[in-house]
């Protein structure tokens, strides 16, 4: 009779405990979700928008791709990681010739801006 009350208090205990594991990640999980719908929100809204002028720098700044989906996550590498991404190379975006680009040829030499003399 005790050893049958004390593990039914034990499994009570442990099962406890691990509703609340499970709440806790539940809730974890939850939040960061949220910052991930709200970043692809705002990344949304970003990409329709002109420049802008970062009040900090003083720099216009153009959309940004700097968030990742959630299949690009990975499990931490390091110590107190989470998660990580794959990095993302820098590409320079292509121009135009000069000879096609219609801003930059130019068929007749500029004019003086005060005449000859």
């Amino acid at each position: 009779m005790g050893v049958t009350l004390s593990l039914n208090f034990f499994i009570t205990i442990v099962v406890k405990n691990v509703l609340k594991i499970l709440h806790l990640f539940h809730r974890n999980s939850d939040a960061i979700e949220q910052c991930r719908s709200y970043n692809a929100r705002l990344c949304a809204e970003r990409s329709v928008r002109l420049p802008f002028l970062d009040s900090q720098t003083g720099v216009a700044q153009n959309n940004c791709y700097i968030w990742m989906e959630r299949h690009h996550r990975s499990p931490g590498v390091a110590a107190g990681q989470m998660y990580t991404y794959p990095a993302r190379c820098w590409r320079k975006k292509r121009r135009l010739h000069n000879a096609t680009d219609p801003r930059v040829s130019s068929s007749r030499p500029p004019e003086p801006l005060f005449g000859s003399f």
